[in-house]
């Protein structure tokens, strides 16, 4: 029989077991019926269960180093305290091996013996097989309480990271409060400054308040003082008004009576001075001689006659300006306001000053105005005068020319546009133009437009006599219709303003063509024209009207329902005698022209 005997690697198995050899088999001895104190034991802490006699493990145990549990490795601060514990362990000496001689087989008390040794032995390498398992144990504790350790200092720096970052922030936050604070102080410090600035203000403005408050009163009592005089000056206006009513009737009757012993008709006459170009060519003065302020002398060309002396309203010498000539017509043109009809024509041959003026020169001043201009500013300024009376205005105007007997609006968008003319029911002293254009005149500006306008369309033409010749008779109608609702009164005024064309010699102006039938024209025109002056002074029966466009036209200011005055305007060439002086002739057989007296023009008054 034999004793085998195997120990398992893992520090918590050991196991033995006795097993029978394949030897022959011997008898055992009789084995002693073992006593109390030699009473097999049961040793635990390894797998398996090994009875061993308690007196031989107690006569050769050996001694055992103190455990160290893994809670106690667990507890440890530091490896340093790990590995010095490794080391004193390392240090133990193992119990001496007892030198093994082969026993018989019959001696099983010895051979019990021995394997008794080697159990000791090999409880002695399991308890340090133990130990060293519990060290390792400890290592481990410590590597896993190491890498706990390190995670938790990993998390505490990137807290501390995190921190950093946050205290960073704060610091810049804290660093843009502190900035942000200190502004506020300052806007505070200046706020208070404002305040105590504006409470001072509003201190002195209380003051001012108390005083002007005291004003205030002091001009209460003086309002009432006033309106109590307004109240007294009211009714003395309401008076002078009616004063100025009756001062006003009373103007319009005397200057009514004024204009009526001056006559109906009137001539006046101009003589134009030499022009730059009759000057440059030396062209010779007529002798005229204005005697007094109404009277002309003229000698004719052959010395044989005696001087020829005409008398008419006025006479102007080549010195006298636009100015002074209008102002011998304002009257007349005031007789428009009083809602008269005034008729103003210029008469003379070609080149006497007609055109010049009636209508000033093509780009006129305030020296060069013609008549129709001057005449329109003087009818604005008596309305702003009047309104003060309580009258309203409201003025049109058209022009017309009449050119081969055939009237033509110069106003009209077409050239040259022909339109009817026919005489209202009654005396015949209306006049009625169908189809012509009339434009109201708001301002005296609106005058110059309508008269570039006319002088475009109006027909003119190179002559012998005249480089800019008028080829026909123009005829310039405003019409001013005047309302007062204070005295419930309205009349209608009408001014025409005619510029006739000039007559001439066929064989001085030598015109041939159109030329030729529009002088044929106008001298028939004007022919006629001496004709109804003829019958008007005889005072016959018939006057011939109707014989022709201009005198039809002109009907309304030669029948006595019109105040007319005439410009006879003459040539201060001597070359020109003969044709000046036949002028003066029939200036002096206007002038002895006895018309009626002539009519206010009262129309309904409609509120």
């Amino acid at each position: 029989m034999s004793f085998n005997s195997e120990v398992d690697e893992s520090p918590k198995k050991f196991r033995i077991d006795i097993s029978e050899c394949e030897s022959e088999p011997s008898v055992p001895a009789p084995r002693p019926r073992p006593n109390a104190a030699s009473r097999p034991v049961t040793q635990r802490g390894v797998k398996g269960v090994v009875k061993v006699d308690r007196k031989i493990r107690s006569a050769h145990s050996t001694p055992v180093a103190p455990k160290r549990t893994a809670a106690a490795l667990r507890n440890a601060k530091s490896s340093a305290a790990v590995r010095k514990l490794h080391l004193a362990e390392s240090k133990r000496v193992p119990p001496a091996k007892v030198a093994s001689q082969p026993r018989p087989a019959w001696d099983l008390r010895g051979r019990l013996a021995d394997y008794d040794e080697k159990l000791k032995t090999n409880d002695s390498e399991i308890h340090l097989l133990k130990r060293e398992m519990a060290r390792l144990q400890g290592f481990e504790a410590a590597a896993i309480a190491a890498s706990a350790l390190q995670s938790e200092l990993e998390r505490a720096k990137e807290l501390q990271r995190t921190s950093d970052q946050r205290i960073d922030f704060l610091q810049a936050h804290s660093s843009k409060v502190s900035a942000k604070l200190q502004e506020e102080q300052r806007l505070s410090l200046q706020q208070r400054k404002t305040i105590c600035e504006w409470e001072a203000r509003w201190r002195e403005l209380e003051c001012v308040r108390d005083e002007l408050a005291a004003k205030v009163h002091q001009l209460e009592g003086r309002k009432r003082q006033l309106q109590a005089d307004l109240e007294s000056a009211r009714h003395r206006d309401v008076d002078l008004v009616d004063q100025l009513n009756k001062s006003e009737s009373v103007r319009r009757r005397l200057h009514e009576i004024v204009q009526d012993l001056k006559g109906n008709v009137r001539v006046v006459c101009r003589i134009r001075p030499l022009l730059p170009v009759e000057k440059q060519e030396g062209k010779a003065l007529a002798k005229m001689t204005i005697p007094a302020a109404n009277t002309i002398e003229i000698e004719p060309t052959k010395p044989t006659e005696k001087a020829l002396s005409f008398e008419f309203n006025a006479v102007f010498d080549s010195q006298a300006g636009q100015d002074v000539v209008f102002d011998e017509i304002s009257q007349l043109v005031q007789s428009v306001c009083d809602g008269f009809n005034v008729s103003i024509f210029a008469y003379g041959q070609t080149g006497s000053g007609k055109t010049h003026t009636m209508q000033g020169p093509e780009v006129p001043d305030v020296e060069t105005e013609g008549m129709i201009s001057r005449s329109i500013s003087q009818i604005f300024a008596s309305m702003h005068n009047l309104q003060m009376f309580g009258w309203k205005h409201e003025m049109t105007a058209m022009f017309l020319e009449i050119y081969n007997d055939n009237i033509r609006d110069l106003l009209a968008d077409k050239k040259a546009e022909q339109v009817q003319l026919r005489m209202g029911a009654g005396d015949g002293c209306d006049l009625v133009v169908s189809d012509a254009k009339t434009f109201t005149i708001e301002r005296p500006s609106d005058i110059f437009s309508l008269l570039a306008t006319a002088n475009r369309n109006r027909a003119v033409a190179e002559t012998k006599c005249n480089s800019r010749s008028s080829r026909s008779h123009s005829v310039f109608t405003l019409r001013l219709t005047s309302t007062n609702d204070r005295t419930d009164e309205s009349h209608q005024g009408t001014l025409n303003l005619i510029d006739l064309a000039g007559s001439e010699r066929l064989s001085s102006s030598e015109s041939a063509g159109d030329r030729q039938k529009e002088a044929i024209h106008i001298n028939t025109s004007l022919s006629m024209l001496a004709r109804v002056i003829r019958a008007l002074v005889e005072k016959g029966g018939h006057v011939p009207y109707r014989d022709c466009k201009l005198t039809q036209l002109l009907q309304p200011s030669l029948s006595g329902s019109s105040k007319t005055l005439m410009f006879l305007n003459t040539s201060p060439r001597a070359d020109h005698v003969v044709e000046t002086i036949n002028s003066l002739r029939f200036g002096a057989q206007i002038a002895q022209c006895h018309l009626g007296v002539a009519k206010r023009n009262r129309a309904k008054y409609d509120k």
